[in-house]
């Protein structure tokens, strides 16, 4: 799981993500303490709302193609969650998988 996360973002090893750290004075260390840190939190806010939200995917996805014109209908995409844009927009396209 470590290497797919690491080719998902350009690094072919750890070793190669370990120098583009120190190329920015940061700890290894201090990034799996932030990723540990955003896990639990994440875990927290699920067991508290996860029964109060309804998400429906299918309408999520609609919107999110229908947002971005440059995709046609039966068009693959990757959607990812990301920062919140706007109210009730909190997931963008990742790459158009032709």
């Amino acid at each position: 799981m470590e290497i797919d996360w690491l080719e998902k973002r350009g690094f072919k090893n750890l070793e190669e993500f370990k120098k583009h750290l120190n190329l920015y004075e940061i700890e290894i260390a201090e990034i799996k303490d932030r990723i540990s840190t955003e896990s639990l939190w994440n875990e927290i806010i699920y067991k508290k709302f996860s029964k109060k939200v309804k998400i429906d995917k299918k309408k999520l996805k609609e919107k999110i193609i229908k947002d971005n014109n440059k995709f046609k209908n039966g068009d693959k995409v990757s959607i990812i969650e990301s920062k919140p844009f706007s109210k009730n927009k909190k997931f963008q396209v990742m790459e158009n998988n032709k």
